[in-house]
């Protein structure tokens, strides 16, 4: 096994606990530009080290059996990253199967439909399908996105619009309709949350998802919700040179940029960039099929 080395690895905290996210990234990416000198062994590392077999899904921030707390932890979000993975890979069994514990994970919320403090997307879970609510103090690792309070402003939004968009690849792959449903029941979710969503440049991701179930339901609420936060990123969110700026975490508290946030310029221009052009793509297309309201 590589060594597994957060801190000379990244600078970012997501990206440390989110150990193998940028090699699936890498991995889809080179499988686009067709570099099979490395996809095949990058594949390897995230399958046999970060995929738990006996869940079907992602563990986070220690490798599979290496979590001192003594279990694995599971994330939702990156296990719909993986699932994703293993559809550019070709491996159609596990893509389902981690689509089935992502909807698994999503109908055991007992907070979807709550109000204030209630209203609540547990990310993370236990080897026993137990949704972890909370964290004591000095618990290892960052887990700013392992809970999303709706109710509140500035969450990690992100980490909503990755499951909503690859069930609904799940559900374009095979007409399956729970994998739809499961995509709809976390975007009804994000309609229920703090408006904060709608404004924030971090809320790319729930963009791509909105759109992609847009595209198949042609619900005017979707389609709103991806307008509102690209609207934002382009009003807000970017300067002239197209950079994306201003996002929550660039500065310090005294407003002064720190070494950690023009890191994430440069991934936050990049990425934006890629989901407006696959947002673009969607209205293209559902516009062709009626479906863009």
């Amino acid at each position: 096994m590589t060594k597994f080395d957060p801190d000379a690895k990244t600078l970012h905290w997501e990206f440390a606990d989110f150990y193998p996210y940028l090699n699936q990234w890498w991995i889809t990416c080179g499988v686009r530009l067709g570099r099979f000198d490395f996809v095949e062994k990058a594949y390897n590392y995230v399958d046999r080290y970060w995929y738990n077999p006996a869940t079907q899904a992602q563990v986070v921030q220690d490798p599979i059996n290496e979590n001192p707390d003594g279990y694995n932890e599971h994330c939702i979000f990156n296990t719909a990253h993986i699932g994703n993975t293993y559809l550019f890979m070709g491996n159609k069994d596990k893509a389902l199967a981690v689509g089935n514990t992502i909807i698994k994970m999503t109908d055991a919320q007992p907070d979807l439909n709550g109000s204030g403090d209630g209203l609540r997307y547990y990310m993370r879970f236990k080897d026993n399908f137990e949704l972890i609510k909370g964290y004591p103090d000095g618990a290892r690792g960052v887990k700013n996105a392992a809970i999303c309070k709706g109710n509140e402003p500035f969450q990690c939004w992100w980490s909503l619009g990755y499951p909503i968009a690859f069930l609904a690849h799940l559900y374009n792959y095979t007409g399956d309709k729970k994998y739809l449903d499961g995509a709809e029941k976390i975007l009804q979710f994000c309609l229920k949350c703090n408006d904060n969503i709608r404004n924030n440049i971090v809320s790319h991701k729930v963009m791509w998802g909105a759109a992609m179930v847009g595209s198949i339901t042609g619900k005017k609420e979707y389609w709103d919700l991806s307008r509102d936060i690209a609207s934002h990123i382009i009003n807000v969110g970017q300067i002239e040179t197209g950079e994306v700026k201003n996002w929550q975490w660039e500065k310090d508290e005294n407003g002064v940029g720190t070494v950690y946030g023009e890191a994430q310029v440069i991934d936050q221009t990049g990425e934006i960039a890629y989901w407006f052009s696959v947002v673009a793509r969607l209205m293209e297309q559902a516009e062709l099929d009626g479906k863009l309201n």
